[in-house]
């Protein structure tokens, strides 16, 4: 079986010169098989995933939040996403702090800003009649590896999972005065939270 090598995504927002002595103890590990670091425009490093998450495939996601990233953790998390279930399902580990963490958890509706890290657990895939197979793959890495983390959700990688979970992305002081705006101003609910899915 061929070796599935880790991809290491990074932004420096910065003097491009102090940025690149951050990243050189990065860029001497290995070394990378492939080594894209470079100055680019921010549209071109929003864009340069969009090949691996392509329109028109069915998709399911997990995802979970980090204050520690313990060694059981990342055991886990490695033997559990040793197997993906398509060439479209991964697994995100993403490093947080910097500007997300200077601003106050409540300020703004994005709660856990002081998370570290957080897990995006995604599959991908064609046929609808493989969606149970997909769907388990992501449920088992996700529970292999989120009993480690601190119970939140990330809302851009939540799906139907229940209001408790819902609640948990924000965190329980953002989470009511979302609910007081959308009864103020949307009481009829002509803007559903979460269309419906046929694979959920």
């Amino acid at each position: 079986m061929a070796r599935r090598w880790p991809r290491i995504v990074l932004c420096w927002c910065g003097d491009p010169a102090r940025g690149a002595e951050v990243v050189a103890p990065l860029r001497a590990f290995g070394p990378p098989v492939v080594d894209a670091i470079g100055e680019m425009p921010y549209v071109a490093l929003q864009s340069m995933l969009d090949a691996g998450a392509p329109r028109g495939l069915r998709y399911y996601m997990k995802s979970a939040y980090y204050d520690v990233l313990s060694d059981a953790a990342i055991d886990a998390l490695a033997a559990a996403a040793q197997e993906p279930s398509s060439p479209f399902s991964q697994v995100h580990l993403h490093h947080l702090g910097g500007a997300v963490a200077r601003v106050d958890g409540h300020a703004t509706p994005y709660g856990h800003r002081r998370a570290p890290y957080v897990l995006n657990v995604i599959a991908g895939w064609q046929d609808a009649a493989n969606s149970d197979s997909h769907i388990g793959w992501a449920r088992r890495v996700f529970d292999a590896a989120a009993r480690y983390g601190n119970g939140a959700a990330y809302v851009n990688f939540l799906g139907d999972e229940g209001n408790a979970r819902i609640a948990s992305a924000y965190g329980n002081q953002n989470f009511p005065r979302l609910q007081q705006l959308k009864c103020l101003y949307d009481p009829d609910n002509v803007f559903p939270l979460q269309p419906e899915h046929p694979d959920r």
